[in-house]
């Protein structure tokens, strides 16, 4: 056997050599510092900010491949975050996943017009965020 428990899947010949900018959105510093230890390597660039003006400055400046946001992030003091960045144009192909307090996060509040491409609640597992970071990007 010549890979480890621990070692990443497998990685699509398509994005061999290429890396990956993985942006952060959350107030507390410590979550942004929890995703950044969990999800950086030598293949996935970690960018945090810790509001939406800053995410919208970083993706003005880079290519973004997926958006880990923290719900409770608002847009014009009460809208939610996501459905405020997912109306933006530099925003609409990129994926998301929201992180969220609810007890079920697939019951992630929404107008409907915008649904995340996956939902986690803040208690999760550093290799839970890792697995769907992977199924979303192919990192």
């Amino acid at each position: 056997m010549t890979g480890s428990i621990t070692s990443q899947p497998h990685v699509p010949p398509e994005t061999k050599g290429r890396t990956k900018t993985i942006a952060v959105a959350a107030a507390a510093w410590h979550l942004r510092a929890l995703v950044r230890a969990a999800v950086e390597n030598k293949r996935t660039k970690v960018v945090e900010a810790s509001c939406l003006e800053d995410l919208r400055v970083i993706a003005s400046r880079e290519r973004i491949g997926l958006v880990i946001l923290d719900a409770d992030l608002t847009c014009d003091g009460t809208a939610m975050s996501y459905e405020c960045l997912k109306r933006d144009l530099t925003f609409t192909d990129v994926p998301f996943i929201v992180l969220t307090n609810r007890a079920a996060p697939d019951e992630t509040p929404s107008s409907g017009l915008y649904h995340p491409d996956r939902a986690l609640h803040k208690h999760f597992s550093p290799f839970e965020l890792l697995n769907i970071v992977y199924t979303l990007t192919g990192y």
